[in-house]
């Protein structure tokens, strides 16, 4: 495939259709069994953010770091881009609703910049799993392949450029060669899941 993506979350999801829709050919290697994908996405409470106006979300990352700074263009890309969540939502046919209104849910609101942060979910229930749904949904009627219960153990590397190159997969306790031949988005973040970890 040109994009593999590890790891069926909602991150997973958002890269696989961002992915699918340039015109790229995306395979998700998924190392739960279909129908229990989903990761921490799949339990958590569905929120997500959507900021604005952008100026006062930097102001309130920054607040936030404290001492401890982020690089500006970082900040910058990242309230910029989480402007878009809900303009994202809706192009893959979510509906947004805020379900929070400010100072409710705001985590620090005496920093400034905090009212900037609202919280979103899928559809006007909140709970259960409507945000994962939509993203799960928006995945199965894309072309885009699934493979359950195929965890990714190696990220196959060029000895000579360091490039990766793809991942070696477990199947049925046997290795499979997954070639990537533009990247692999690393989208499995659930150290809960790890009890070594």
């Amino acid at each position: 495939a040109d994009v593999v993506v590890v790891g069926f979350g909602a991150a997973g999801a958002a890269t696989a259709i961002t992915a699918q829709a340039t015109g790229a050919t995306v395979l998700m290697l998924e190392k739960a069994p279909r129908g229990e994908e989903g990761g921490n996405t799949r339990v958590a409470g569905q929120g997500y953010l959507n900021a604005s106006p952008v100026d006062q979300a930097i102001a309130y990352f920054n607040a936030l770091c404290g001492p401890f700074t982020v690089p500006q263009e970082v900040v910058h890309a990242w309230a910029d881009e989480v402007s878009k969540n809900n303009e994202w939502v809706k192009s893959i046919g979510g509906d947004p609703q805020e379900h929070q209104h400010a100072p409710v849910g705001i985590e620090f609101p005496e920093l400034p910049g905090s009212y900037s942060t609202h919280k979103f979910h899928q559809g006007p229930i909140v709970g259960y799993s409507h945000t994962w749904k939509l993203f799960e949904r928006a995945v199965n009627e894309r072309d885009i392949e699934v493979l359950y219960e195929s965890p990714a153990k190696e990220l196959i590397q060029s000895n000579a450029t360091r490039e990766i190159l793809g991942v070696r997969v477990e199947q049925g306790g046997k290795p499979v060669y997954v070639k990537a031949n533009r990247a692999v988005v690393l989208t499995c973040g659930g150290f809960e899941n790890n009890q070594e970890m």
